[in-house]
């Protein structure tokens, strides 16, 4: 199968767990208790080197072969916990929240970067099974910047769209 059909599957099955997470149902207290949770870990207004940083390290981590399969799910349906969390105390459902993120560029850029991310590390598994890791490298390091620069527009754009 080509690389681009597997990135297309890739991404679809990613925003398919986010929207899953999203559609959970959760009472109003777990959801306030992850809400703070939320706030703690999350600076009170992120900058651009904030938000890039921390969708950095998490595409770097799905980066790693064999680990990245199992944490691009979880990272990703968490995400979705906390759309259907917001949805419950503000009374509209997590599920539309998410849609609605859909619309703004940055989702879309730090979706295709964590889709990156993990088809990367399929064939970097494959790779290091068929034993040609010197070959798929020089794809690693074009997967790398195009992450780095996905995920930096897409910081700006957010900082952009916090700030407004």
């Amino acid at each position: 199968m080509a690389r681009r059909r597997i990135f297309l599957l890739v991404l679809l099955a990613l925003i398919g767990v986010a929207a899953s997470g999203s559609a959970s149902a959760m009472g109003k207290e777990e959801a306030n208790k992850m809400l703070e949770d939320v706030k703690k870990s999350v600076p009170s207004s992120p900058n651009i080197i904030d938000i890039f940083t921390n969708n950095l390290r998490v595409a770097l981590l799905m980066l790693i072969p064999g680990l990245g399969l199992i944490l691009a799910p979880y990272v990703l349906y968490n995400t979705g916990l906390v759309f259907a969390a917001t949805g419950v105390v503000n009374g509209v459902p997590g599920l539309m929240l998410l849609l609605a993120t859909a619309i703004l560029p940055f989702f879309w850029l730090e979706f295709v970067a964590y889709a990156t991310s993990t088809t990367q590390n399929l064939y970097l598994i494959w790779a290091i099974k068929s034993k040609t890791l010197r070959y798929e490298l020089r794809n690693l390091g074009y997967s790398l910047l195009m992450i780095v620069l996905l995920l930096l527009l897409g910081a700006w754009i957010e900082t952009l769209f916090l700030s407004s």
